[in-house]
C-alpha cells in the first residue's frame, strides 16, 4: 500500500525527471551549417587571437556549442597531431590525442580532417554517436587550418 507521502514523493520524482530531461527537438544540421560555423570560429580567432578563441570555444556553449542552437552544429579545435584543444560539447576530450580514432566504419576521421586542413579548408563526413540521441548518425564537418598555428578549426553538423 502506498502512503500519501509515498505517492507524493513518486509524483515529485516523476515530474522532476520529465522537467529535467534534455530536449531533443533540435533539427539536423547540414554541411553548409558546419562550414558557416567554422568560418564564424575563424573570424573569432582573427578578432580575439587563437589562445583566447580556444578558451571561448571550450567555455561558451551558447555561442559555440549546442546550448542555444536550433540545429545540431558545434565547433571543435585540434592541433595538427590530433590533440583536442577545444570541444564545445564534450570538454572531457580536451587534451586527448584522437588521431587514431575511427568511426563505426573504420574511417580515421581525425587523421583525414587534419590531412584536409593541411591542404586548405575542406569537408569530412563520418558516422558517430549523435551528441543528443547517442544513436549512430551521419556527421559532416568542415575543417579550416588556423594561419600561423599548427591547428585547425572543425565545424561539426549531425545531419540525421
Amino acid at each position: 500500500m502506498f502512503t500519501t507521502f509515498t505517492r507524493r514523493a513518486a509524483m515529485a520524482l516523476a515530474i522532476g525527471t520529465i522537467v529535467s530531461m534534455p530536449v531533443f527537438a533540435k533539427a539536423p544540421g547540414t554541411g553548409a551549417d558546419a562550414q558557416k560555423l567554422a568560418e564564424q570560429a575563424m573570424n573569432h580567432v582573427k578578432k580575439v587571437g587563437f589562445e583566447q578563441a580556444v578558451k571561448d570555444f571550450n567555455a561558451d556553449q551558447a555561442t559555440w556549442g549546442l546550448a542555444s542552437r536550433d540545429k545540431v552544429v558545434y565547433i571543435t579545435t585540434y592541433s595538427m597531431d590530433g590533440t583536442v584543444l577545444a570541444h564545445s560539447v564534450n570538454a572531457s576530450l580536451v587534451g586527448r590525442n584522437l588521431i587514431a580514432m575511427k568511426d563505426q566504419n573504420g574511417k580515421e576521421v581525425i587523421k583525414e580532417g587534419t590531412a584536409i586542413a593541411k591542404a586548405g579548408p575542406g569537408k569530412v563526413s563520418w558516422m558517430w554517436a549523435h551528441p543528443l540521441t547517442k544513436k549512430i548518425s551521419n556527421a559532416e564537418g568542415f575543417v579550416i587550418p588556423v594561419p600561423g598555428k599548427d591547428a585547425l578549426l572543425w565545424g561539426v553538423a549531425f545531419v540525421d
